[in-house]
């Protein structure tokens, strides 16, 4: 498994325009998968039902996460720990900005010190709140995954290696009473961010830009579509960093034991917006894979 950034400016492979929080682009993967689910726009959401005290909606349907989460939890000896990490608060001023963007958000404040020690302890298997008011709160139970193969890599356009994963954990799982839900959560130092997938939407969990204040919402309450571009053009080869994009994804092929399984690139407009650091990169390539990865 490896993951290539472009720290210095290349002719990027696609761009996607930022907005006014963080982890935008991990919603603009997750509309690759926004019919996954047979979704009613009608129909009350997971976010309204759980403010008006309604219990989540039975499925008949058991999907692949919920009988990964029967064999898990049936198997393990590991408690089953209760994650609060945050506190409801919609008279953030955030508010006032981000609701031009999306519309019925969840705004929250998360606990620091307890996402520290959720990234210490990694428990196996636990449950974790998401308040949607001051007296609800949706519950997600999750289960630890690996996401990574044993060999995974980071390599600078450069050619250096950077840090791997050492501060990251990642979880899959179920909302409490649904299994025709899943969820993906990845918990890196000092940030994390999910989705939450039912019957009746996506729903996007990420930290506002410049704050330290967390949204929660349904991406079918976006007030304007994501704007999209895909610069890559089929057949062609891309000069990034010194090498072609066609011979780097290649480049571990010359024996059996040295193949390339998954290979990812983040541009150079992606390295920019995400600080020019490249463990913020690492981070959102590896938490957007973790959800896209859920579904498969």
């Amino acid at each position: 498994m490896r993951l290539i950034i472009s720290i210095q400016p290349p002719l990027a492979l696609f761009t996607i325009d930022s907005l006014r929080f963080r982890f935008l682009r991990l919603l603009s993967i997750s509309s690759f998968f926004l019919f996954f689910f047979s979704i009613s726009l009608t129909a009350q959401d997971l976010i309204e039902r759980t403010r008006l005290g309604m219990q989540p909606e039975p499925s008949e349907k058991v999907n692949e996460i919920s009988k990964l989460m029967a064999r898990k939890w049936k198997r393990s000896n590991a408690r089953n720990d209760n994650y609060n990490l945050f506190e409801f608060n919609n008279e953030s001023s955030a508010q006032e900005n981000f609701s031009a963007v999306v519309s019925d958000a969840v705004y929250l404040d998360i606990n620091t010190t307890d996402l520290s020690n959720l990234l210490s302890d990694r428990p196996e298997q636990l449950s974790l709140a998401i308040p949607v008011n001051t007296k609800s709160s949706i519950a997600l139970d999750l289960v630890e995954v690996d996401v990574t193969t044993f060999d995974f890599e980071i390599i600078l356009s450069s050619g250096a290696k950077a840090p791997t994963l050492d501060n990251a954990v990642f979880y899959r799982g179920i909302v409490r009473g649904n299994t025709n839900s899943w969820v993906a959560i990845s918990v890196f130092e000092g940030d994390m961010m999910g989705v939450v997938a039912d019957e009746y939407g996506n729903y996007v969990l990420g930290g506002l830009e410049n704050s330290n204040k967390y949204t929660f919402f349904n991406d079918h309450n976006f007030v304007e579509d994501l704007p999209f571009e895909c610069g890559f053009v089929d057949g062609e080869s891309t000069t990034t960093g010194g090498f072609r994009t066609d011979e780097s994804a290649s480049a571990g092929r010359n024996s059996a034991s040295n193949c390339v399984k998954i290979y990812f690139e983040a541009d150079h407009h992606s390295y920019g917006n995400l600080g020019s650091n490249s463990t913020n990169v690492t981070n959102y390539v590896m938490g957007a894979f973790n959800s896209v990865s859920t579904i498969y």
